[in-house]
């Protein structure tokens, strides 16, 4: 019988998340992702003179990326 300490460990470290809180919060993201890199591709000027950088922030960084690029990247041209 396993002890009782590796279930609860078991259980801490794997938990199963429902897909229907996980659905919505995932096609948020997505859309968020999608809406920041359109704008970018269509924007003339953005903040440090260089699109690249933004793209790759919006990609790699998750969710906090894209917020990141809508509070500081974009400028009006």
């Amino acid at each position: 019988m396993p002890h009782p300490f590796s279930l609860a460990l078991a259980a801490v470290a794997s938990p199963r998340l429902n897909p229907v809180v996980l659905a919505p919060v995932v096609l948020i993201e997505l859309a968020l992702l999608g809406y920041c890199l359109v704008d970018l591709a269509r924007r003339r000027a953005v903040a440090g003179g260089r699109k690249w950088p933004w793209a790759l922030l919006i990609l790699l960084v998750g969710g906090l990326g894209p917020i990141v690029y809508l509070l500081f990247g974009r400028r009006d041209a």
